[in-house]
Order: C-alpha cells, then sequence, then structure tokens
C-alpha cells in the first residue's frame, strides 16, 4: 500500500479580551477592556496510520507557538477535513474545515482553548521529498 504523506500549513485566529489599567477622564484610573485578535501560524505533517494503514486516517504531528502536538484521527474528502489535535497533557482540540476554493477556512475548539477560526493549506507531498540530496 502506498504511503501518503500531507504538508500542512496555516493559522489559527483567536478573539480575547485583556484588563488593563488606564485613565478615564472625570473617573480617574478604571479597568480598561480591550479586544484583540491572537494568530499563530502553525505547520505539520500527516501520512498514512501505520498501526491501521487499511482504516483510511491518518496521522501525525504540528507544531505553532504553543509547542509540538500529536495529530490523530485525520479525514479528509473533496470538500471537508477534520482531526483533533493534542499538546502532551493537554485536552484534545478538534478542527473541522470545509472546503474554500484552493484552501480550507473552519473552526476549532477545545476545553481549555476555546474556539476560534483557522485556515490550513494542504500539499500532498512524495515521499522522496525526505530523501537527503545526491551530491
Amino acid at each position: 500500500m502506498k504511503k501518503t504523506l500531507y504538508s500542512l500549513q496555516g493559522i489559527i485566529f483567536q478573539y480575547n479580551e485583556a484588563l488593563t489599567l488606564g485613565y478615564k477622564p472625570g473617573i480617574g484610573t478604571a479597568v480598561m477592556i480591550h479586544h484583540i485578535l491572537n494568530y499563530s501560524m502553525f505547520h505539520g505533517i500527516v501520512s498514512t496510520d501505520d498501526e491501521n494503514p487499511s482504516s483510511g486516517l491518518l496521522t501525525g504531528a504540528m507544531h505553532d507557538n504553543w509547542g509540538d502536538s500529536i495529530i490523530t484521527d485525520f479525514r479528509m474528502t473533496s470538500n471537508h477535513i477534520g482531526f483533533t489535535k493534542t499538546y502532551f497533557g493537554r485536552p484534545a482540540i478538534y478542527f473541522n474545515y470545509p472546503r474554500h476554493d484552493v484552501h480550507w477556512e473552519g473552526k476549532y475548539h477545545g476545553a481549555d482553548c476555546g474556539s476560534g477560526n483557522t485556515k490550513i493549506m494542504i500539499i500532498e507531498i512524495e515521499k522522496s521529498f525526505f530523501e537527503l540530496p545526491k551530491v
């Protein structure tokens, strides 16, 4: 069975609020609420699940600003992608992407990260890509 490899590249968007102290005319020092947008690039790779190659599921790894994570239950059809991402010692984060033209736009949610929007590009790669160049 041919081993399928995909390169993942994307961005995670998360809307938050931050509390700071500031000066308000007529009031003085007061707590101020600021709406902020956090975003982070990520990259990863998934391939055929070596433990269960006939399942059609892919597994792999990802890296972003929050660290390294494991990708499991990666499923891809012509118009949908879904997978589970888990950092060591933390609850799972679930990703769901409908196709949007040449890339995928979707949502993620998890118990300790909340939810947000995300975009991803996926490129199928040949196994030979990882071979050392001949000199």
